[in-house]
């Protein structure tokens, strides 16, 4: 009987001592005077293909390796989607059609020829490469990730198309593409 009673009280204090665990770091952001920041979750929808090359499980790697960017410089990155698209039509004479963003290419880009479309749009120091197979792309495909004010649009062409560039945060080292 005392056994069993000394296992019932070890019980509720491994009980409460993990409850006081939670709850004060709890409380404690909860009174401490500062707004919380908003929490917002963005989630994204990829179709995996057959053969799937790991295209979706690298997207999210990616996605969740980025600081989060609240809504206002999320707006604020925005704003510059049209500039990619401004790139692949005057840099490299692609056809955009307004909605939805999808551009195509009669001529396939070169690192170097979409590299020097975004510069001429305004992007400084974009980062433009072959996709390596940790980076946020299909295999064979190029992906770029362009500073746009506080956060970053990263995205990817192919031989034949380029579609609207994801609006995210920079990743924890402050830049866009892994080095």
């Amino acid at each position: 009987m005392r056994g069993r009673r000394l296992w019932l009280a070890l019980g509720i204090l491994l009980l409460l001592a993990s409850g006081s665990a939670v709850l004060v770091p709890v409380v404690r952001g909860a009174t401490g005077g500062e707004d919380a920041p908003p929490r917002v979750v963005h989630g994204f929808a990829c179709a995996r293909a057959e053969p799937d090359d790991g295209y979706c499980d690298r997207l999210a790697d990616d996605f969740a390796r980025r600081e989060p960017l609240s809504e206002s410089r999320r707006e604020a990155a925005g704003r510059l989607v049209d500039k990619v698209r401004e790139a692949y039509v005057a840099g490299l004479g692609a056809q955009c059609p307004a909605e939805p963003f999808s551009c195509v290419f009669a001529v396939p880009p070169t690192v170097e020829a979409l590299r020097a479309a975004f510069v001429a749009a305004g992007f400084v120091e974009p980062a433009v490469r072959v996709a390596r197979y940790t980076d946020p792309a299909p295999a064979g495909a190029i992906v770029y990730g362009v500073r746009a004010s506080v956060g970053c649009l990263v995205g990817w062409v192919d031989s034949t198309n380029g579609a609207t560039p994801w609006i995210v945060g920079t990743l924890h080292d402050g830049r866009c593409l892994a080095a």
